[in-house]
Parts: C-alpha cells; structure tokens; sequence
C-alpha cells in the first residue's frame, strides 16, 4: 500500500471547465489525480473515495453524454497503458470533509508572467530550460516544478531539485526572492527573474544595495507600470491580476 496522504493535486478550473456540471469535474479530478502521480499510482489498485456516485457510473460504463463519454474514455485508456484499477468507494459528504476543502482552496501566488514578456526575455537572454514555479496551465516550458501536484509537473517544491546546469525562468512568490538568490548561487545555474520594483519590500535588499543590483545580476529590464505584463491566476483580486499593474516591474538575468 502506498500512503499519498501528503500528495494532494491542485488544479484551478479553466474558464470552460468552471462552467461544466459538478459530474463532469468530478470525474475530470479523476482523470487530474491519474495523471498528475502517474508514476505513484501505475502498477496498483487506487481506492477511490467519493461522494458522488454518478463518477463510478460514468467511468465503469460510460455516459449517453459526449463530454461524460470522453472523459470516460481517456481515463480508461490512460488506465489500460498505466495497469491502474479504480475500485471506487461511495463515502457521505460530510467524511468528505479534506477534498472539500482543498476544493475551496484559493492560491493567492496562483499569478504568472504573459507570453509576450517571457518570449522577449527569453530571446534577449536565452531560452529557458525550466520554469521553476509553474502549474499546468501558465508554464512558460514543458519542463517544470509545481506548488501542488499537477498534470505534467517534473515535482512539487523546486528547491528540492537540483538546478544545475539549468537556465531557469524564475517567477517565485515575493517571500521566496531571497531563497531562489541563494538557491542559483549554491547551482551555479543561470536564470531569469521576475518581481515588482517595491523598493519598501523585505526582499529589496537582498537583490539591490541601495545604489546598485548585486554582483549575480548581469543585466536588467525595467518596464515602468506595463499594461497586461501578469497573467491572473485563481485569485482574481491580486494585485496581478489587474491589465495595468500599478507601480514598476524589474526582469533580471542572474549568473553566478
């Protein structure tokens, strides 16, 4: 028996998928949590708890329904190549309590940097080879780490993983400035770094000594209150999330 009690997956819902019927992302999570530990779960029988019946239905016999059908489908076939069975166990909602709360949860460092500004980073200073804190849905390379568990991800909490050798896009949140700083020179890797001009912030001085960036900054880009540079996430009220951010943002190559 394998023990994921600390392997929760969290993916936001996309615009579309939001509207979609609570069947539909139920058995949608299904298909996440598959594919997201695919490596945990292939090989094994997985012990499904749900307090939605109609997910074993849709997924043991299918659904008159197109979108039901399809995902059915693509979780049986994942399934079939990975030697996963799903033996589904109906439970109250209210044992339910720990996948309805991570249902509500809102990650409030869920923001990232749009295509436009990452592509002209990226041929300025040289294409990334990880994007080091990502999900599924705004990494800017097919190589990344994750907060959660997600589709795709190479592993959740970047600092656990070696960046040697990496050129790394770096769009952390603000409190972890000082550790990807210290992170990139314990590697000796390379990177490109994002983060507001807050001068006031507890990070400031650990990237500028007051007249200057310090030595592992090579060259900087300034863009003084850009219009859509950030890419919302779940958290629709952050301060990134709004076309015009107000204030200065810095994009910094860092080289040892």
């Amino acid at each position: 028996m394998v023990d994921v009690n600390n392997s929760e997956c969290f993916v936001p819902w996309t615009g579309n998928e939001a509207t979609q019927s609570s069947t539909w992302r139920e058995v949608k999570a299904v298909q996440y949590m598959c594919t997201s530990h695919k490596t945990l779960l292939s090989n094994s029988v997985v012990k499904w708890y749900s307090d939605n019946q109609n997910v074993e239905k849709v997924i043991a016999r299918g659904s008159m329904k197109q979108v039901l059908q399809e995902l059915a489908v693509q979780i049986f076939q994942f399934c079939a190549e990975n030697n996963i069975q799903i033996d589904f166990v109906w439970i109250p909602r209210t044992e339910n309590t720990k996948a309805d709360a991570i249902s509500k949860f809102v990650d409030f460092d869920d923001w990232g940097v749009s295509e436009r500004i990452s592509n002209f980073c990226q041929r300025r200073w040289g294409n990334c080879s990880l994007d080091a804190f990502a999900n599924g849905q705004n990494s800017k390379n097919v190589r990344f780490y994750s907060k959660f568990w997600c589709p795709n991800t190479l592993g959740v909490d970047a600092f656990a993983f070696s960046w040697v050798g990496e050129h790394v896009w770096l769009v952390p949140p603000l409190h972890l400035i000082g550790k990807v700083i210290a992170k990139v020179k314990q590697d000796k890797c390379t990177g490109i770094l994002v983060f507001p001009k807050w001068v006031s912030a507890a990070f400031w001085p650990l990237i500028h000594t007051g007249s200057t960036y310090i030595p592992i900054v090579k060259d900087f880009l300034e863009y003084a209150n850009p219009r859509n540079f950030f890419i919302p996430g779940t958290c629709k009220k952050s301060v990134f999330a709004n076309e015009t951010f107000k204030g200065a943002v810095v994009v910094v190559r860092l080289a040892p």
